[in-house]
């Protein structure tokens, strides 16, 4: 029941923390620009600036509080594993959210069990499908219901 950890406040964890703000849930960014930060800072949004793959960064987000850490950049894996490392040394049960742009990164994030992977190209494919398959389903039914009150 603690905070989130965001990492990133680029296209992604600018979403994830516009969410979490509209639902009430604390969270805090960790976020390699400066200035950016002083901004979200100003904003009211709590903020520590710095690169999150160091742990001195993920302690000054409170990282050992924390109820989730989510990992809202592409990073290279040896930074995603150092974050993952800091994370569960100072917080073992903390529940970790990644995302990775690279299908092989995915398979081996799953693989290690790391927490839950979300692979850019695979969340888009789900969307977009979901969207075909409704769509589909809609045009299959609505001559139906078109043709139920028409006479011959």
């Amino acid at each position: 029941s603690g905070q989130v950890v965001i990492v990133g406040h680029g296209r992604v964890g600018k979403r994830i923390a516009r969410s979490l703000t509209a639902a009430g849930i604390p969270h805090v960014i960790a976020e390699q620009n400066r200035e950016l930060v002083e901004d979200l800072r100003k904003a009211g949004q709590a903020a520590v600036s710095g690169d999150a793959a160091y742990p001195t960064v993920l302690i000054q987000a409170h990282i050992a509080n924390a109820s989730m850490l989510a990992i809202a950049i592409s990073a290279d894996p040896v930074a995603v594993r150092a974050m993952i490392e800091t994370a569960r040394t100072l917080n073992p049960t903390i529940e970790i959210v990644l995302r990775t742009d690279s299908a092989d990164e995915a398979r081996l994030f799953r693989h290690e069990r790391v927490g839950r992977v979300f692979f850019a190209d695979d969340e888009l494919a789900r969307s977009m499908s979901r969207h075909v398959l409704e769509r589909y389903a809609r045009q299959e039914t609505e001559p139906e219901a078109a043709g139920e009150g028409a006479t011959a």
